[in-house]
C-alpha cells in the first residue's frame, strides 16, 4: 500500500494476436488475472486488447508479454 492506503498501480493496454472466439479472451482473462503483480484485467475479443492493472513492484511489461505468451497468445504491435 502507498501513501494514504492506496494501491500504487498501474494501467497498461496491450494489442493481443491469436484469439479466435470470446472464449480465448476469457482465458486470457481468467491467466492474466491470476498472474502475481496483476490486480485486474479485462480482455475484448472485439478490440483485441487486453487492459490490465498492475504492480510494478511485482511485474513489469516484459512480464507481463511473457505471461500472454505462457497462457498461449501473442502481443502484436
Amino acid at each position: 500500500m502507498g501513501l494514504f492506503g492506496k494501491k500504487n498501480t498501474q494501467e497498461l493496454i496491450l494489442p493481443i494476436g491469436g484469439m479466435h472466439c470470446t472464449m480465448c479472451s476469457a482465458n486470457l482473462q481468467r491467466g492474466l488475472q491470476q498472474t502475481p503483480g496483476v490486480t485486474k484485467a479485462e480482455v475484448s475479443f472485439e478490440k483485441s486488447t487486453a487492459r490490465i492493472t498492475y504492480d510494478p513492484a511485482k511485474i513489469d511489461r516484459a512480464g507481463l508479454v511473457d505471461a500472454v505468451r505462457e497462457i498461449g497468445y501473442t502481443v502484436t504491435k
